[in-house]
């Protein structure tokens, strides 16, 4: 089985991410696409995020209506850091082939992670160019691709709801609504 892992801290998840995994999933002949929300991770442990429950809740209402999507809490009840390499460890399995899948915009932190030329050489890797561009890493199991997607963020979009403005065009329904029944994000209301 080929699945594609598109780990990330979705907080909160939008549209960009769902159409990097439905082109994945198509472009990259996946069987499946594996949505892994971030526990604690150690490149963004001055971030603010929201509670790993919410996140992986609003992962679970924004996929539910594609079978080929799933989502893992690896990571969410992982003990300490989150490493990638530690990730790809635990699922390695001889019926699965991984493929890691990136936005090409966490290029330029990678020299800080963990075990980085074993995660070169143990899986492939993916990296998604929201516009075409040319990276110079180059690694028998490294591939760019370009996908037309939305260049929204999802600080984007938490400064849409600090300013009261509508986000159904870069969120699901369902997950707008979870949003604000948790009153997630009520602190960049007052900012």
């Amino acid at each position: 089985m080929k699945i594609g892992l598109l780990g990330g801290t979705f907080d909160p998840i939008h549209f960009g991410h769902l159409d990097i995994a439905k082109y994945s999933l198509e472009y990259l002949e996946l069987d499946k696409v594996l949505f892994i929300p971030a526990g604690l991770p150690y490149l963004k442990n001055n971030q603010k995020l929201s509670s790993s429950f919410h996140r992986l809740k609003m992962v679970k209402l924004a996929i539910e209506q594609y079978p080929q999507f799933e989502v893992s809490d690896i990571e969410i009840f992982r003990e300490g850091p989150t490493y990638t390499i530690d990730t790809i460890n635990q699922l390695q399995s001889p019926d699965h082939e991984l493929v890691l899948i990136f936005g090409s915009d966490v290029i330029a932190q990678m020299n800080k992670w963990k075990n980085l030329d074993l995660l070169f050489d143990s899986t492939s890797i993916v990296f998604i160019n929201r516009e075409p561009k040319i990276h110079k890493i180059f690694h028998k199991n490294v591939k760019f691709i370009d996908v037309p997607i939305s260049n929204i963020s999802s600080t984007e979009i938490k400064k849409r709801i600090a300013n009261f403005l509508s986000i159904e065009d870069y969120v699901p329904n369902n997950v707008i609504k979870y949003i604000q029944t948790n009153r997630l994000y009520s602190q960049f209301i007052s900012e």
